[in-house]
């Protein structure tokens, strides 16, 4: 399957949330990664000359023999190397794991139920983007959710917009003292980079604008273009927890071979989803 790109659907209706069912999104990977700093026997030790791989030699006996503990000067020579990223096998990327696994076995997703925060973000998002539009004398095309699987799974992004044919816009609507520190960062927080750099992957496009938005404050925007270390990591990452939902599905339909199926009862049909 190519990109399949939903035009028509509107975002937190039924119908969105049923395309979204059981793939890892944009707004949700983060939670599956962790960031580290490269190990240390990478590299090579400048004081005992071990290579790149190694362990650390004692220097402290006419035959070099390995040692457990890493010099100083080993793990300073790292600081300038990118970081790495891997898969957390921490509480939040566990449930969101068992999560996605529900909603396979199920095909339903639960509604979320939402915080003040989240509803100021719906209710500014039409503004920001008329803002941006007005600024920048483009038009912005709204769209529901696309999904790419060439990687052998299904990764999926839920645009704020498209503009032209390269480019996309995230926005985010923020608190007046957030505001000022993005600003003043000049850049998007770093809890945003793994939600920008999935829809440039799963886009394809070629550039996206992180627009920050306060009402009453001044609009702000930056480019940002794909990053191939950051692409690389996703992939991998996304690949590897597809497995890990799919082996839960696998052993879950095991172990209750034979169990009656309940009926599935929505206790709070009036309540509205938000994204």
């Amino acid at each position: 399957m190519a990109l399949k790109v939903y035009e028509k659907l509107e975002q937190g209706t039924d119908e969105w949330l049923q395309a979204r069912c059981g793939i890892i999104t944009a707004s949700a990977i983060g939670q599956l990664i962790r960031k580290t700093a490269p190990d240390a026997v990478t590299v090579a030790c400048p004081k005992c000359e071990a290579a790149a791989g190694d362990p650390c030699v004692s220097l402290a006996r006419k035959t070099p023999v390995p040692i457990k503990t890493i010099h100083d000067e080993r793990t300073l020579n790292t600081y300038d190397l990118p970081p790495v990223y891997r898969l957390d096998d921490g509480l939040t990327a566990r449930r969101l794991l068992l999560t996605l696994a529900a909603e396979r076995i199920t095909q339903h997703v639960e509604r979320i139920f939402p915080s003040r925060d989240m509803e100021r973000g719906t209710l500014d998002e039409p503004y920001a983007r008329a803002a941006y539009a007005d600024a920048h004398k483009v038009t912005v095309q709204e769209i529901g959710f696309m999904v790419e699987d060439k990687w052998g799974f299904k990764l999926g992004y839920s645009p704020d917009g498209l503009v032209a044919d390269d480019g996309l816009i995230e926005i985010k609507s923020r608190k007046p003292h957030v505001q000022v520190a993005t600003v003043l960062e000049d850049e998007p927080p770093a809890e945003n980079v793994a939600q920008i750099q999935t829809g440039l992957l799963v886009s394809g496009r070629s550039w996206l604008d992180y627009v920050s938005y306060a009402g009453g404050m001044h609009l702000y925007d930056t480019r940002i273009l794909p990053d191939p270390a950051w692409q690389e990591a996703l992939v991998s990452i996304g690949k590897e927890a597809d497995a890990l939902i799919e082996d839960i599905v696998s052993t879950y339909l095991k172990r209750i071979e034979g169990r009656p199926l309940t009926e599935r009862i929505d206790h709070f049909p009036e309540m509205e989803i938000t994204f």
